[in-house]
């Protein structure tokens, strides 16, 4: 518990310029977080590795670093060496629940890191998660970077879009398959960047959405993709 506290303290720590002031000094943060705070994110402790990712998710990149060139040139080997770490935990940490905080916790700060072969190699395992919440979150990442980096993006995006398409055709009604795909589209169809990719396949998409599902929740889920389409 200490532990916890002790990264969700350090967490709400630096200016908008990414600094702590310590006894009258400025001191930069960047190194701390990759020293102090990084080495947490192989924590045993699920808890504690939740903790030190949205601590690094924070304080990696602080909003105004990015209109610094000389503080971006001198910070970005940094940046990018913990991002790598949060990256890893983002597609392979046991716990979900820690893999949907940092996938979150990856705001538009990181764009321009994030668009990178590199990174978006690794995020494209998101799609591929056995937790739907991350696969979402997933989607709607790689939504907002498509606007960024479409070439790599929109081609892996209509696979996804494909294999939606086929699971709502042979799913089983009852089955939860059916459901995750359908809840999955409707987030897919809420990217702007992503519904170029849906006009091609319109028609097909409406006619297997399960609108009369045997559950309420399927039911559900197909009247708000179709609300989407509408």
């Amino acid at each position: 518990k200490g532990l916890v506290l002790s990264l969700q303290t350090l967490g709400t720590f630096g200016d908008h310029m990414g600094r702590v002031t310590t006894f009258d000094s400025v001191v930069p943060i960047l190194p701390f977080v990759q020293n102090v705070a990084a080495p947490y994110l192989s924590h045993p402790s699920s808890e504690v590795r939740r903790a030190a990712a949205l601590t690094c998710c924070r304080l990696l990149v602080p909003p105004a670093i990015l209109n610094k060139k000389r503080t971006w040139s001198q910070s970005s080997v940094i940046i990018e060496h913990v991002l790598d770490l949060l990256l890893q935990v983002a597609v392979s940490d046991p716990s979900p629940v820690v893999r949907l905080c940092v996938v979150r916790a990856l705001d538009s700060r990181y764009d321009q890191f994030l668009c990178q072969v590199d990174s978006l190699q690794r995020l494209l395992l998101l799609l591929q998660d056995e937790v739907l919440a991350t696969r979402a979150a997933g989607v709607n990442l790689l939504g907002r970077l498509a606007l960024l980096n479409p070439a790599l993006i929109l081609p892996a995006m209509r696979k996804i879009l494909m294999e939606i398409i086929l699971e709502l055709q042979c799913g089983v009604d009852a089955g939860r398959g059916r459901e995750e795909a359908t809840r999955l589209l409707v987030v897919f169809l809420r990217c702007n960047s992503l519904r170029r990719l849906v006009h091609p396949v319109l028609p097909a998409m409406i006619e297997t959405l399960p609108l009369n599902g045997k559950t309420p929740r399927l039911a559900s889920a197909a009247m708000e993709a179709l609300g989407e389409l509408a």
